[in-house]
């Protein structure tokens, strides 16, 4: 991609396109995500979103399994379906508070043992916090989930295990 283009750029690890209301993160790649013949970083590779980026699109870093911490931008809105899919090292991440939409099966296949939502938050796909491999019986549902008291739309049931539940 030429650094002239005004519409795409990427970084050595990640696509990302423009879109009316900032950058779009489309897709990771690289030998610091994905083992290929034992190469790569064995569970320990660390990415930062670029600033300005407002959505990480759904697969984007699908099955990165050497993708131990990633660095959210203050600007991200959206996390799309599957976004974080198997990134199954992955074991903490920082939501930023201005995020509004966390995708289906977001972080379905991770090891985060905890999420803290914010008051914006409005919008959360089923499976979104299921972590370890959906094939396995140890799946389970982090241990912490935190709702920010201000959220109007989400409240921790603690009744039934952390289950989270959508205010109507």
């Amino acid at each position: 991609i030429s650094p002239n283009n005004p519409t795409m750029k990427a970084d050595g690890s990640a696509f990302y396109t423009l879109a009316d209301d900032g950058w779009r993160l489309q897709k990771a790649y690289g030998d610091d995500f994905f083992s290929y013949n034992n190469l790569g970083q064995n569970g320990n590779a660390s990415y930062t979103v670029a600033p300005q980026t407002t959505a990480i699109a759904a697969g984007a870093f699908q099955g990165c399994q050497n993708l131990a911490q990633i660095i959210l931008p203050d600007s991200l809105q959206i996390i799309e379906e599957e976004a974080f899919y198997n990134c199954e090292n992955l074991k903490s991440i920082k939501l930023p508070a201005g995020l509004t939409k966390i995708g289906y099966k977001a972080f379905n296949g991770t090891n985060i043992t905890s999420f803290e939502l914010h008051a914006g938050l409005t919008e959360i796909g089923a499976g979104a916090f299921i972590t370890g491999s959906e094939w396995n019986s140890q799946s389970t549902a982090p241990r912490s989930i935190q709702v920010d008291s201000e959220n109007p739309w989400f409240y921790v049931d603690m009744s039934c295990k952390s289950l989270l539940r959508r205010l109507e």
